[in-house]
Formats: C-alpha cells, sequence, structure tokens
C-alpha cells in the first residue's frame, strides 16, 4: 500500500509542475518580479519639443499629452508598491529611441505611450490601443488592453479596438513598440480619441476632461497589476484578468477586406421615402468597426456610422443588422452600403435597385382665426397638392411601365403584326378580287343589256 501511494505521489508531480507554471505565467507582471516585488511603470507623453504632434481648433497634441501624464502620474502616486518615472516631465525632443532606453535604465516592467489621434479626412471617431505583435510582450499588452478599452468604454468612448501593425521588414510598426520589445520591455500606445471628430469632441475639449482621462488610465493600470490603494479606497488585488495562452498571438494585423457584404431591401414606403435596409457582412479576420451608404451607386457616401452591437474582442466577425434611411422625394437612388473592418478596410455591398419617391401630401389645419380667404386659400392649395399627387401617380404608373418595357414591346409588336396582316388581306380583296365575284359581275352585265 505504501508503495502504491508513493507510485501515485511521484505521477502527480508533473502535474504540480505545470500548476505552479500557469499560476507563475498569470501572475508575474502583478508583483514586479525583475524589481524584488515593487512594480516599476513608465509613462510616456508623446510627441514634444518641435514635434508637436496632431494640432486641431487649437489644440496641441504634444501639450494635452503632458496634461494626461501628470494626472496619470499624480493618480499613482496615491496607489501602494510601485515606482513611476516619466520619459519627459518638460517640453523637449525625445527620440523614440531614447524613451525606450530610459525605461530599460530603470528596469522598467511596462512603458505606456500616450496620445491622441486625428485622421487624415476627419472622418473616424473612437478609442483604440496598439501593442507589440509576438511574445510575452503581445500578451501581456492584450490583457491589459482589454481592461482600458473597457474602461474607456464605460467613459462613452466608441471603441476602435486592440490592434497591432507591422511595418515592411515584419516587425512592429510603431518605433515606441519596437524598441521596447529590443529591451523585453512591454509596451502598449493609448490613444485616448480623435481631437478632430465631433463625436469625441466632448471628451478632451478642457484640462478637467484630459485630467480625467490620465486617472481613467492610471486605475486601468491599477487594475491590471492588481494594486490598491488606502488614501483612495480602493484594492484590486482580485481583479478578474483573462487567463492568457502561453504560446498565442493576440490581435493578428489584418491586411484584407471584409470578405463579404450583402444588402437586401425589407421594406419601402414609396410616399415617404423611407427604405429598410437589412446588412449582411463576414470577416474571417477581424470585426466591424463603421458602416455607411451611398445614394447615388457610389460617388458619395453618408458619414460614417457606428457598427451595431461591435465586439473589439472578437477575432472574427459574422454580422446582421438593419437600418432605415430616407429618400429625397423625387429621386431615384441607386443604394450601396459599404462596411470597414477594424483595421480601416472596406467592402462594397451589391448594387440595390432604383427608388422613385414623390412627394407626399400634406394636411393643413385651420385654426378658428382664418377668414375665409385663407381657408380659401388653403382649399386651393389642397386642390393642387391633389393635381400634383394625380400627376405624380401618373408618373409613377409610366415608371412601372418603363420598367417593364420589353413585356410591353412585345405586345406592341404582335398587335402591329396583326394589323399589317388584316390591312395586306383587306387590299387584296380590294384590288385582286377573285374569279366567282368577276363571274356575277359579268353576268349582271349581260343581263342589264
Amino acid at each position: 500500500m505504501k508503495k502504491i501511494f508513493t507510485i501515485l505521489g511521484v505521477m502527480c508531480i508533473p502535474f504540480l509542475f505545470l500548476l505552479n507554471t500557469s499560476h507563475s505565467y498569470a501572475t508575474e507582471f502583478r508583483f514586479g518580479p525583475d524589481n524584488d516585488g515593487e512594480l516599476v511603470v513608465v509613462l510616456d507623453p508623446g510627441h514634444g519639443g518641435e514635434n508637436l504632434g496632431a494640432e486641431y481648433e487649437g489644440r496641441v497634441e504634444k501639450e494635452i499629452n503632458m496634461i494626461v501624464a501628470n494626472a496619470m502620474y499624480e493618480r499613482l502616486s496615491k496607489y501602494e508598491g510601485i515606482t513611476v518615472y516619466m520619459t519627459r516631465t518638460e517640453d523637449v525632443d525625445l527620440s523614440l529611441l531614447e524613451r525606450a532606453e530610459f525605461a530599460q535604465s530603470v528596469n522598467a516592467d511596462f512603458l505606456f505611450c500616450l496620445h491622441f489621434n486625428m485622421s487624415e479626412f476627419h472622418t473616424l471617431y473612437g478609442a483604440e490601443i496598439w501593442i507589440q505583435s509576438e511574445g510575452i510582450e503581445n500578451q501581456e499588452g492584450y490583457r491589459f488592453g482589454q481592461v482600458w478599452i473597457e474602461d474607456m468604454q464605460n467613459h462613452g468612448l466608441y471603441l476602435r479596438g486592440i490592434k497591432t501593425r507591422l511595418n515592411t521588414k515584419g516587425t512592429d510598426y510603431y518605433g515606441i513598440l519596437r524598441h521596447c520589445k529590443e529591451f523585453g520591455i512591454t509596451a502598449a500606445l493609448l490613444e485616448h480619441c480623435h481631437l478632430d471628430h465631433l463625436a469625441d469632441s466632448g471628451f478632451a475639449n478642457s484640462e478637467e476632461d484630459l485630467k480625467q482621462f490620465g486617472i481613467l488610465d492610471a486605475d486601468s493600470l491599477a487594475k491590471y497589476f492588481g494594486l490598491s490603494s488606502e488614501e483612495l479606497g480602493v484594492n484590486y488585488c482580485d481583479y478578474p484578468l483573462q487567463e492568457i495562452e502561453p504560446n498565442k498571438q493576440y490581435m493578428k494585423v489584418d491586411t484584407t477586406a471584409p470578405d463579404m457584404c450583402y444588402a437586401q431591401v425589407d421594406k419601402c414606403d414609396y410616399e415617404t421615402g423611407e427604405v429598410q435596409i437589412s446588412v449582411m457582412s463576414y470577416d474571417i479576420d477581424t470585426p466591424m468597426l463603421y458602416y455607411q451608404y451611398s445614394l447615388d451607386g457610389g460617388n458619395n457616401f453618408s458619414p460614417l456610422i457606428s457598427w451595431p452591437s461591435v465586439d473589439m474582442l472578437k477575432e472574427f466577425s459574422t454580422d446582421s443588422f438593419t437600418f432605415t434611411v430616407t429618400i429625397e422625394q423625387e429621386t431615384s437612388p441607386k443604394i450601396i452600403v459599404r462596411v470597414h473592418n477594424k483595421y480601416n478596410i472596406t467592402t462594397d455591398s451589391n448594387l440595390l435597385g432604383d427608388f422613385h419617391v414623390f412627394p407626399t401630401r400634406t394636411t393643413t389645419v385651420l385654426s378658428p382665426e382664418m377668414d375665409v380667404k385663407q381657408k380659401d386659400s388653403s382649399d386651393n392649395v389642397s386642390q393642387k397638392q391633389d393635381l400634383i399627387i394625380q400627376e405624380k401617380e401618373q408618373d409613377f404608373a409610366s415608371l412601372l411601365l418603363k420598367d417593364h418595357s420589353s413585356f410591353w414591346g412585345f405586345i406592341m409588336l404582335v398587335l402591329i403584326f396583326v394589323v399589317l396582316i388584316f390591312l395586306s388581306l383587306l387590299s387584296i380583296r380590294l384590288f385582286f378580287p377573285n374569279k366567282k365575284r368577276r363571274e356575277r359581275k359579268q353576268a349582271k352585265e349581260k343581263t342589264n343589256r
């Protein structure tokens, strides 16, 4: 019996080792393993000096990045068990390599690069985070990104997701992420919102707005590392994080367009101009981000519309939804729906057919104060509206006939053919009388003589 228990105990040793390894992997960043239990993070306010960053309506990115970083630093100083550094505290030029080298010099566990966004045509909006593309840095960056984008969503921002991007050499596109990876430092680039879009404008208009971003960033970091603060009265030691797979690469960059976009008309009210459209899309690589529509066959599109029920943590997307668009009266639009995936790559739907919309009749409500002349004028307007509606209904009927022109053309050809045959027979009978008719005519002439 003793030998049996001994054998069973030996057999369990590998499983205990695996369990211990998994626990160590899941918690190593929470306790700053390279700093004797003291967590070290570096805050990097993007740009500086002559490098202004984004500029829009008087706001300069290098300045607002510093406001966020200072607020984040102040908030983190109230948590226990963490040492915080900043790559710059003044308006100076720093190369991306110098920033990464500074993080290495203080033996940093994590570097957070703080930014704000702006798009070329001022069309994009929302918050996004860029992480390193490979290794444990990719996995831990992804896990922090989950915490951060959830906090951004709770703040009211639209999510553009957790992303990776590669350069032509196949390494990280963003220099700060690439250099930190070379030094074995996990890093994340936080794009809080877009300065140039109305959807995001309410989040970065004042210094208080920017300080709020710094506080949110600090609390996201505290949740990720499991920090606590007696001064703030918070304890994130047991904050749940998603388990990550040691050998998995998260958020692989997607360079392909959505695989499919199909649109169809569900309902069409020809009088009000309301058209209800169903859309089905599919992308095997990444979730969808926006959609827009065109009424002129793809020459012009609507502004970007948030994707319904977006889930930026999904690694692929199969979605369907319905939206309604109002068509202007006396138009015949050609509708196309365009979908955008997380990396702003687009696919257009099939072309939906023409819809001819004619004006609706409006009702005039007469008040007791209206005199007879006003009432007569309203009656005349109503009569004119009736005439317009009748004319448009006739136009609509003509449009239907036009749409079936091939069928009616065939009928007209048959009728013309029948008439021609009839006329031919009639002419033959008139100009070429038959033999019996000639004989009767001759007999009648002899009798008269």
